[in-house]
């Protein structure tokens, strides 16, 4: 219908002009009188057929949809110009002086984009000039090559190794930006303020900043959220989940408060840990990780803390950078929240540093020099975008023709509570990040670059790291800037295979690693993984490092108890078992076939005469309901202890039933 509107329009328009010139020739000179009617008429007629052979090959040429599309946009420039007035304009805007923020505003420049950076603090860097997290979580390919090049590898090169210098990485991204020129303005201390939307309520089209007392406005073609949240796309109206909250947890993973410390005597430390029995520790370079049993002595003055593990940094000066104290409760997106739980763990500091000097190797003299100036929260928002990446994805080492990014970091979703150690769900070999990650659906011309970007919370685990957190901001960068180009919706460009190519052309152009590449998975031929599929998502299957399923592999009684609850507190959050009277009946014997009967009478609040009746009639009724799948009883066998593969498909079975409206 649009497309039809805007044909008949510029038909009607011209037609109309050319009669408004016929007839003032008419007037001023009566010579042509003779004749008028019909050279109006044929003249009109050819025009008027031009025009649709012309309109019809415009269409034919770029598309329906493009062609629609390009229409709009430029009319969403005038309308801008209006808008915007004296205020400027660039290609591409980016909020954010992360390190995903610079790398999408170097790639836009480099891309040929006039490209403002807009930062919210006094300095670039963000993360790890504030919360001081100086240690890479590195992404190796299947063989053993760097799979996050581009920006983050010159970055990377630059710093010189996976623990680096605060104040080098910081001289690192001031000359990087710096590099590019005039195509790069810098603004620092503007305070996000909202988002500016254009005439149409649907296109994002700058920004309000504060600087001080005044409010700035700042107008782009094409913009991109790097902020650590997703500031931008929240106020402007994208939608999002925090923590876990997709897979039914209202949690997030703790933060923690890095500190530096004097003192630290590297050679006694580093000897300890790569001379101890555990496999898990080790010192290389600029980087120390382990201690964990010498800190599990040490006792919080509240549950809100947790020392784990120390991972070290050392500083060009001598000093160590410490990750290890987690903090619960905090919320990230209020101000509030975080300053308190940095002054309580500063507090905390006071009894950690001592605790350090008496209990681990290489700190006897170690003293506190300072706290970092922001905590580093590991997780808020996770927008929903164009897709969503999720933990089978990731695991699944699921290539994607519109991939502008390689990963392959651990599935590492830290504690979220005092009574939660943390998980590792998996280890993938390599997977790739859709261009549709970082394209969000309420607004046009919006990417979000970064953890808080288009994944599940279990597939950030992965994606959150900073060396992908770069590559995705170069890829925002890219197509923002090739969008803007080509005046193009960035929607639009995301979602045709010649504009895809193109962007990640241009990204491998820029150094990105983005070779095709298929991993074959083994596991896939168990005739239960369908139910690891099911289950994965909801956060149950946890596979550690080494990625064994152990789908063979028996259950007590209490762990079935135990993973059914969950399973049905995530998928059916309104139902709610009798879980006490269920725990009562576990045990912790093998789960065998009559045990299984009886606890799912109970699950199923089925009358507890059933539980009076024989296993094979009890078996029959269940089945003969739909309580139990096909696939699940052509493996059932009464007599042998139940398997991790027929429970995960036995838990979905149950689930399945009540969604059905059995319950």
């Amino acid at each position: 219908m649009v497309q039809l509107l805007i044909v008949f329009g510029i038909m009607l328009a011209t037609v109309f002009f050319l009669l408004v010139i016929l007839t003032a020739n008419y007037l001023l000179n009566p010579k042509y009188k003779l004749g008028f009617r019909r050279r109006v008429f044929s003249t009109t007629f050819v025009i008027v057929i031009a025009l649709v052979f012309v309109v019809a090959g415009w269409f034919g040429i770029v598309g329906i949809g493009p062609a629609v599309q390009g229409a709009k946009d430029k009319v969403r420039q005038l309308g801008l110009l209006f808008q915007r007035g004296g205020s400027p304009a660039y290609d591409v805007v980016v909020l954010g002086g992360e390190p995903e923020g610079i790398a999408a505003a170097v790639a836009a420049a480099r891309a040929g984009a006039d490209t403002l950076l807009i930062v919210q603090r006094p300095q670039l860097g963000g993360i790890i000039t504030y919360s001081w997290l100086n240690m890479l979580d590195m992404n190796y390919g299947k063989d053993k090559q760097l799979l996050t090049r581009g920006i983050f590898s010159e970055f990377y090169e630059a710093v010189g190794d996976t623990s680096f210098d605060i104040d080098e990485a910081q001289a690192v991204f001031d000359r990087m930006t710096r590099d590019e020129g005039k195509k790069l303005k810098v603004v620092f201390e503007r305070i996000f303020s909202e988002p500016i939307i254009g005439w149409d309520r649907g296109t994002l089209v700058g920004i309000k900043v504060k600087n001080g007392d005044k409010v700035e406005k700042y107008f782009g073609k094409r913009l991109v959220d790097a902020t650590q949240d997703a500031d931008l796309a929240a106020a402007a109206g994208v939608r999002y989940t925090v923590g876990a909250e997709d897979i039914g947890w209202d949690r997030t993973m703790a933060a923690t408060l890095i500190f530096k410390l004097a003192g630290v005597d590297w050679d006694v430390a580093s000897r300890a840990l790569n001379t101890d029995a555990s496999a898990m520790t080790g010192s290389r370079g600029n980087s120390a990780w382990g201690f964990e049993k010498e800190i599990k002595g040490y006792l919080p003055s509240s549950n809100k803390f947790r020392l784990r593990g120390l991972n070290m940094g050392r500083q060009r000066d001598g000093t160590v950078m410490i990750n290890a104290l987690q903090i619960f409760g905090v919320n990230g997106l209020n101000d509030g929240s975080r300053n308190e739980a940095k002054i309580k763990a500063e507090k905390e500091l006071e009894r950690i540093i001592p605790y350090l000097r008496d209990n681990v190797p290489g700190f006897a003299e170690a003293r506190l020099v300072a706290a970092a100036p922001e905590l580093y929260v590991r997780e808020t928002r996770h927008v929903i975008g164009e897709y969503r990446l999720d933990i089978n994805d990731v695991m699944e080492n699921r290539d994607f023709t519109d991939g502008i990014a390689i990963a392959s970091y651990p599935v590492d979703i830290q504690a979220m509570s005092p009574d939660d150690w943390g998980n590792v769900v998996g280890n993938p070999v390599q997977y790739a990040i859709p261009i549709r990650c970082l394209v969000v659906k309420e607004v046009n011309n919006l990417l979000v670059a970064g953890r808080s970007a288009s994944y599940t919370s279990l597939a950030a685990g992965s994606a959150r790291v900073i060396p992908v957190g770069m590559v995705t901001g170069q890829a925002a960068g890219v197509t923002a800037a090739y969008a803007a180009k080509e005046g193009l919706i960035v929607a639009t460009a995301a979602a045709n295979a010649l504009h895809v190519k193109r962007i990640r052309q241009r990204l491998v152009q820029q150094g990105a690693y983005l070779e095709p590449f298929e991993i074959k998975n083994p596991q896939r031929k168990h005739w239960a993984y369908d139910s690891v599929r099911g289950l994965r998502p909801m956060g149950l299957v946890m596979v550690g490092y080494e990625n064994e399923l152990s789908l063979e592999d028996t259950f007590t009684e209490a762990q079935f108890v135990r993973i059914l609850f969950q399973a049905l507190t995530i998928a059916i959050p309104e139902y709610t078992p009798k879980l006490e009277e269920i725990k009562a009946l576990a045990g912790d014997e093998l789960l065998a076939g009559p045990k299984m009967l009886e606890l799912l009478t109970v699950v199923h609040r089925l009358p507890e005469y059933y539980r009076e009746y024989d296993s094979k009639d009890l078996y029959r009724l269940m089945k003969d309901v739909g309580m139990l799948s096909y696939e699940f009883q052509r493996h059932y066998d009464p007599q042998k202890p139940l398997t991790r593969g027929q429970i995960y498909t036995l838990i979905l079975d149950t689930i399945r039933y009540y969604k059905e409206g059995n319950g």
